[in-house]
């Protein structure tokens, strides 16, 4: 079966779109059951004060750095006790290893936008308290984490425990999940064939070994994926013969092609700058070197002629012998 590859942008986006495919693909990836999914816009997090209702949705644009592509919903699941509680779902996506302070900055933006909070009420108080909306993060990671090479999914969790005995304690309350969040890292380049439960097969959309030969197209087999996970590949399946996809795929890839050289120049410039800054510095550092050797040969020569005096030997020989004149005699031992 072939689908479009996910890998580039434009059909990350056009699958992420179709709401029913968002959640069955979110809640695979979360491990939690998502009841209802809405997508937030990128304005949202930078700019909006207001009413979250009143903002009309908008395709995604970046912020900075374009090299990232974000989506970030807002997702009520229902947890392992069977309650129903509110998430903010951040992924981000890259392809290049620069993006990492990136990454930490759309994530502290995320924390400090006064509209992601919740009223809540905290055992043994009555009255409603304000909490941060817990944060859950996923980042498609393109080029791979080599220091965890082989691994294809790494997921943190927050571990709450007592630090003198270490037993691990329950989440309870709001204050920890407001301010720790949970997150998925796809190492993309480490996706294998031999899929070993429900999430890296659906993961597999992301696998470039399978891709063809226009990298534009996936090979998948449809019997990898149970039904109900089978409208994520109908979905990337359906755009294959959209025109106006494919042109965005390549003119996604040239611009692609275009930031890599320009991030190559760029480091190769900052490889040359750095470079030569080091050779001034050693220049420097030689030159340093060579100015206290002329010094002490100078003080040495001072001392020995001092020692010829001391032993009245006539300035005329003391000359011949140490080879100075009658300046360094009136600069170093006139009265």
């Amino acid at each position: 079966m072939q689908i479009l590859n996910p890998i580039y942008d434009v059909v990350f986006k056009y699958m992420m779109e179709d709401n029913k495919v968002a959640k069955l693909f979110l809640s695979v990836l979360i491990g939690q059951e998502i009841l209802e999914l809405k997508f937030l816009p990128q304005e949202l997090i930078a700019d909006f004060q207001g009413d979250i209702s009143k903002i009309p949705d908008a395709s995604i644009q970046l912020a900075s750095g374009l090299t990232i592509y974000r989506m970030d919903f807002s997702a009520r699941i229902r947890t392992e006790n069977n309650e129903e509680k509110l998430i903010i779902i951040e992924v981000q996506k890259s392809k290049l290893t620069a993006d990492m302070l990136r990454f930490r900055t759309y994530l502290g933006r995320q924390y400090a936008n006064k509209e992601y909070f919740q009223w809540v009420i905290e055992t043994g108080s009555q009255r409603p308290l304000k909490a941060g909306i817990p944060i859950y993060a996923i980042f498609f990671l393109g080029y791979g984490l080599k220091e965890y090479q082989g691994i294809p999914i790494i997921e943190i969790d927050t571990c709450v425990k007592d630090r003198y005995s270490q037993e691990k304690l329950d989440e309870r309350g709001s204050f920890i999940p407001s301010l720790f969040h949970k997150g998925l890292i796809i190492n993309i380049p480490f996706l294998r064939e031999k899929y070993r439960n429900d999430l890296e097969k659906i993961l597999s959309i992301f696998d470039q070994q399978n891709r063809s030969e226009d990298f534009h197209i996936l090979n998948v087999k449809e019997e990898y994926f149970e039904e109900r996970y089978r409208p994520i590949i109908r979905r990337l399946q359906s755009g294959i013969m959209e025109k106006q996809i494919r042109d965005k795929i390549i003119a996604e890839e040239d611009f692609l092609s275009e930031l890599n050289d320009y991030e190559e120049r760029i480091s190769k410039l900052e490889k040359q700058k750095e470079q030569e800054t080091q050779r001034a510095e050693q220049e420097k550092q030689r030159a340093e070197q060579e100015k206290q050797r002329a010094e002490q040969l100078l003080q040495d020569k001072i001392n020995a002629v001092k020692m010829m005096l001391e032993m009245n030997i006539s300035p005329e020989i003391i000359k011949e012998k140490m080879n100075v004149d009658d300046n360094f005699f009136n600069k170093y031992f006139s009265k």
